[in-house]
């Protein structure tokens, strides 16, 4: 009975960290309505009217609608616009994806950073990683800008990678961030599936 209630304890305190840590990332904006994905099957598009942008989904990768998610997987820098992952039931699992939506036109590494920076703190608070280590900016294909780091995940044992790209438009009344976390790869920068999905991405 001690247990039962020493387990039920620990839940009830897990559960106020993780409505506390999404408070303290839960964007200041009025939120926009970001759920209306639609998906082609036979194409693999993924398409969301809303705002206007549309990703193209690897073989054996699934898309995570932000209202099935949990208040920790919204948890991050920006409103969730969804999550990518390579688990139809998991959408942490590696190589993952986070798309955030930001309401305006030019975002900054400078200005980013600080915030991606306090969720990986948290993140080592919490237990779920160590031994991280900048590894610097990093620009995909002239489309994209953003910071990458490595760390050790205790959550899945291994040595990974995260980070985020942003993407801005210049007559686009907003911006977009992926948070990126997956596997180090030797000889690339990003697993080849990743490449693919930031390749993908359009704007309508």
């Amino acid at each position: 009975m001690i247990l039962t209630g020493g387990l039920l304890s620990f839940k009830i305190l897990q559960q106020g960290e993780i409505l506390t840590s999404y408070l303290l990332f839960k964007p200041t904006w009025e939120q926009k309505e970001l759920t209306n994905w639609e998906y082609n099957l036979e194409s693999r598009i993924l398409r969301n009217s809303n705002i206007q942008i549309q990703l193209s989904l690897p073989e054996d990768f699934y898309f995570h609608n932000p209202k099935n998610l949990t208040l920790k997987d919204q948890t991050g820098t920006g409103q969730i616009a969804g999550i990518i992952s390579s688990s139809e039931t998991d959408p942490n699992r590696y190589p993952s994806i986070r798309i955030f939506y930001f309401p305006e036109p030019f975002l900054e590494i400078d200005k980013i950073k600080p915030e991606f920076v306090k969720f990986l703190d948290l993140s080592v608070n919490q237990g779920e990683m160590v031994e991280v280590h900048e590894l610097g900016e990093e620009n995909f294909e002239k489309r994209m800008d953003g910071v990458f780091w490595t760390y050790y995940d205790n959550l899945r044992p291994r040595y990974a990678k995260t980070g985020f790209f942003i993407t801005s438009g210049d007559k686009l009344p907003d911006s977009f961030l992926f948070h990126i976390s997956e596997s180090l790869v030797k000889g690339r920068n990003h697993e080849e599936s990743v490449e693919k999905i930031l390749q993908s991405f359009k704007r309508e």
